[in-house]
Formats: structure tokens, C-alpha cells, sequence
């Protein structure tokens, strides 16, 4: 975010217009990288949530964590590997395993309840936390965090009233209702075959 702020500052600021094309196209292969990665992220939930529910969600977990552990090691050699340092190596241990255990929940939580709620409540804390942590330390949340962390507790205020006020008590008053009416119509279904 504040890339793409300093980018736009220049942008304004520059007068000649290959300055402002070389910037535009920086600002535009970063919001690309950044829509990448959210979809990738977006995928391995989705598909993580789908397979959790057929396999353990922690044994599920551990794969993703594999998975990534395999992509990370050659990036680390291709990207300034001999500036890592041995606190770099604990920190990225200690954030592994606390990543593997946030994902072993969110995938145990996704196999048993409603992922339509349990997705964007996940997404909008793990969004707030940084902001939150960041405003603890003394800097200042920008306008668009604020209205990013606004508008995803109305979304999930939206989700969870909608859950449990609107369709949850409709599908349980009409649990038996259903059962009752199908049970009675192929009765008579039948019955009136039978008939004629």
C-alpha cells in the first residue's frame, strides 16, 4: 500500500511522460501481483476447505504447509539467500508452525460449519490484526485500511444476522414441515397411482 501511494505521489509530481508510463506500469504489475496472490490464497482455502472435509483438516493443513515449505526453499536460494541469518531461520520456523496451527483451525472449522461464514469472519480478522497491531506501535491506519476494516465488520455483521436470524431458524421450522409433507405426498402419490 504504500508502494503504490509513493508510485502515485511520483505520478502526480512528474512532468515528463516516460516517467509517468514506466510508473504507471510498476503500479500496474504490482495491484497484478497483489491480485494474484489473492487468488492463489483464495484457491488453496477454497480447495483446502473442500478437501477438509473428506480428510482430517490437520493432516490437510500439514500438506499446505509441505507444499509451501517445497516453494519457499528454492526461492530462498534464488533471492539473497547468504543475507539469511539465524534469526531469520528461527522467526521463519516459529511463523511456520503458528501458520500450520491457524490453518489446522480454519480448516477444521471450515470441515464443520458454514464456509460462506467462516470464510470472510476469517478474512476480515486477518486483515484487522495487522492494521490493529500497527495502531498499538503509534502509526496511524490510512483512509483506505479504515474503510477496508468498516466494511468488512458490516460484512460480517450482514453474513452472521442474515445466518442466524433469517435462514437458520427458516430451515429448522421447516425441517419437519418437509419431512411431514413428503411423507404424505408419496403416500397419496402412490395412492392415487394405485387408483387408477
Amino acid at each position: 500500500a504504500r508502494l503504490r501511494s509513493e508510485i502515485l505521489e511520483l505520478i502526480r509530481g512528474s512532468a515528463n511522460p516516460l516517467v509517468v508510463i514506466l510508473l504507471i506500469a510498476g503500479l500496474a504489475s504490482a495491484i497484478l501481483g497483489e491480485v494474484t496472490d489473492a487468488a492463489i490464497i483464495g484457491g488453496v482455502d477454497f480447495f483446502g476447505g473442500l478437501i477438509s472435509r473428506r480428510l482430517p483438516p490437520v493432516r490437510v493443513a500439514a500438506l499446505v504447509q509441505v507444499a509451501g515449505l517445497l516453494c519457499a526453499i528454492p526461492a530462498a536460494f534464488l533471492f539473497d539467500w547468504e543475507r539469511v541469518t539465524a534469526g531469520d531461520i528461527g522467526w521463519s520456523l516459529v511463523s511456520g508452525a503458528t501458520v500450520g496451527l491457524g490453518l489446522g483451525l480454519f480448516y477444521t472449522a471450515l470441515a464443520r460449519g458454514v464456509i460462506s461464514l467462516v470464510a470472510p469472519v476469517t478474512g476480515a480478522v486477518g486483515a484487522t490484526i495487522p492494521v490493529i497491531w500497527d495502531f498499538t506501535r503509534g502509526e496511524i491506519p490510512g483512509t483506505p485500511a479504515v474503510v477496508g476494516i468498516v466494511l468488512a465488520i458490516a460484512a460480517i455483521v450482514s453474513v452472521v444476522t442474515a445466518l442466524l436470524f433469517g435462514i437458520v431458524p427458516a430451515l429448522q421450522a421447516s425441517r419437519p414441515m418437509l419431512s411431514m409433507t413428503l411423507r404424505e405426498g408419496g403416500r397419496s402419490g402412490t395412492t392415487s397411482l394405485l387408483r387408477q
